[in-house]
């Protein structure tokens, strides 16, 4: 396969991916289900691109760019490098033409992309084929869901959503929620979603049944032959994560819609990645690297949630139509010619990066900045170490940065953190080089539900680094020095924590009692309850301000046991608000 071929088909479906993206990002105010009908086009515009490259008759424009055909012409001569040094003596007979050599090297290393690209769309075909055998024993496997409660659940909400034909099926205990099949759908719950409430059962069910009803699976299908023909094109992988994203999102609208609440969904998917294990083979219903912001889009009540619009149905047509004449672009070349006649060309080294390790040492970091502890997972008490993978660049600033090792709600605020780093540059021979090395950002809380902050080493403190969390800690001590001193008397209302007003520790902690039937059913979460603390630093009252079902009663019991060490303002104890969690796991 010529190289100018593979170099054209790869700028036009980045061109395809580009002005796809644009839309979606254009349409931020529109639904999920609008933006996923337009990733939708671009997937298809992508995989039908190198089969019209080769059926479209070719169109001859000036204006399309020519450089990757002028690099295959092996009949034009390139013009030799001025030699610099030594003069050595060739005899002429020996000495092969410098454009035939030129016109070789590039038909060499178009047969070799064109290999390496073949090698990787046939192992990307056999793990589909994989996957859809494995598929094909997950269902045989599985047997027939039998609880009539849930097929009578089931088959009300798929008359709601419009499914109209699928099979309901029971799987292990761990089983994440999940749907597959493009002829004939599968919808598997785990074993244990017999024991669910309605109220829980009931938010599954309509997400997984949406999936039937919008023929998520085949657009997977589609998605998952997009890659493999496209598998070394960053962007192509970009596609399919913001298509999975909007496809999630779409079904979780509909769950809204249907009458969920929005914090017990958000809870109750939190749980789910939690619990269950998850499979790429299937649509899962909450994929822990997309439970951050399908959570922040199911808490926003400004988004819109109605269905896909015919605007975006054209919108996704149109990106696959263009396809058609943006394949037969061809550029009419014109060679650039040197003094003497003949086309030049001048190549570019690019920047050697060094990964760390052996003789080559990790640079000293000069500027840290801690994560912001997002409130998300700071109310679940989610805590854990993000291992991030940073390419570092000559000046020493984080020029890119990748999670390895994800924590679930975390992985975002670990990589805002990292990239504001600092490091020292690493010089190889005497020249400063991009260096990729991995790093790690924790996330840690207290007691009390605080995060815990990294601290400055003496090391670095004795060199003047100071951290820049340690400088908001600074700035923030005095602002509150700034600020006038609370005052209290008898008889008036018990004091806010916050300000200059400090969280009263707590001395005598009492473990709620896990209510059977909450057992039972596997109902856990997190209950945020709002208590006054008196002036002898006992609970005098206590209401609830987040609910989980069949939890509220037996966390209100263990708090209003809970005792703390007075809060004193000016020497005297005073009766203070604050916010506590108390957390139910099922072991």
């Amino acid at each position: 396969m010529p190289l100018a071929f593979v170099v054209d088909v790869l700028l036009k479906v980045t061109l395809i991916f580009a002005i796809g993206g644009l839309v979606a990002t254009l349409m931020y105010r529109a639904s999920a289900a609008s933006r996923h009908a337009v990733w939708v086009g671009v997937c298809v515009a992508a995989l039908a691109l190198p089969v019209a490259q080769l059926v479209v008759p070719a169109m001859d424009v000036s204006w399309w760019p020519s450089w990757a055909r002028t690099a295959a012409q092996p009949e034009r001569p390139l013009a030799s490098p001025a030699s610099v040094g030594v003069a050595v003596d060739i005899p002429v007979a020996q000495v092969e033409s410098p454009g035939r050599s030129a016109g070789s090297m590039w038909l060499w290393a178009g047969s070799l992309l064109t290999v390496v690209w073949g090698i990787g769309v046939v192992v990307g075909c056999v793990r589909l084929s994989r996957s859809r055998r494995a598929a094909h024993r997950l269902t045989s496997r599985a047997g027939p869901e039998t609880d009539e409660r849930v097929l009578a659940r089931a088959h009300f909400i798929a008359g709601w959503v419009g499914a109209s034909s699928f099979s309901l099926r029971q799987g292990p205990p761990d089983w994440m929620p999940a749907t597959w099949g493009v002829r004939q759908p599968v919808v598997m719950l785990p074993s244990t979603a017999r024991e669910w409430s309605d109220a829980r059962l009931d938010p599954v069910l309509v997400h997984e049944l949406t999936h039937v009803a919008r023929r998520d699976a085949g657009w997977h299908a589609v998605v998952q032959v997009m890659l493999a023909v496209w598998w070394m094109h960053p962007l192509a992988w970009v596609a399919a994560r913001r298509l999975r994203a909007e496809r999630e999102r779409a079904c979780d609208d509909v769950v809204l819609a249907f009458g969920a609440r929005a914090s017990d969904y958000a809870s109750d998917l939190v749980s789910l990645a939690g619990e269950c294990g998850e499979t790429e083979l299937t649509l899962a219903m909450a994929r822990r690297s997309q439970l951050e912001g399908r959570v922040m889009a199911i808490l926003n009540p400004r988004l819109k949630r109605n269905g896909r619009t015919g605007a975006a149905t054209l919108v996704a047509a149109a990106l696959v139509l263009a396809m058609v004449p943006m394949a037969s672009l061809t550029s009419m070349h014109v060679a650039a010619a040197g003094p003497d006649g003949q086309a030049t060309a001048q190549q570019a080294a690019p920047d050697q990066v060094v990964r760390i390790g052996g003789n080559i040492a990790p640079p000293t970091k000069i500027k840290h900045v801690n994560p912001v502890y997002p409130e998300i997972a700071r109310s679940a008490r989610v805590q854990g170490i993000v291992i991030a993978e940073v390419l570092v660049g000559v000046d020493g600033r984080v020029v890119d940065a990748k999670v390895i090792r994800p924590v679930a709600l975390l992985d975002q605020a670990a990589l805002d953190a990292v990239r504001q780093w600092e490091f020292t540059p690493t010089q190889v021979d005497g020249v400063a080089v991009p260096v990729i090395m991995t790093v790690t950002i924790s996330f840690r809380l207290d007691a009390d539900g605080n995060p815990v902050v990294d601290r400055p080493t003496p090391e670095e403190m004795e060199a003047g680094i100071l951290l820049e969390s340690e400088r908001r800690r600074v700035a923030s001590e005095a602002a509150l020095a700034e600020l006038p001193q609370p005052t209290w008397n008898p008889g008036d209302p018990p004091l806010r924590i916050g300000g200059n007003v400090k969280a009263p520790i707590k001395i005598k902690h009492v473990n709620p009692v896990y209510p059977p039937e909450a057992q039972q059913a596997r109902i856990q979460g997190i209950v945020i309850i709002e208590a006054e603390i008196d002036q002898d630093g006992r609970v005098a009252n206590a209401r609830v301000i987040r609910s989980v079902a069949l939890l509220d009663d037996a966390a209100l019991d263990a708090v209003l046991q809970w005792e703390f060490s007075p809060t004193v303002i000016d020497g005297k104890p005073v009766p203070v608000i604050m916010t506590v969690t108390v957390n139910f796991t099922v072991r």
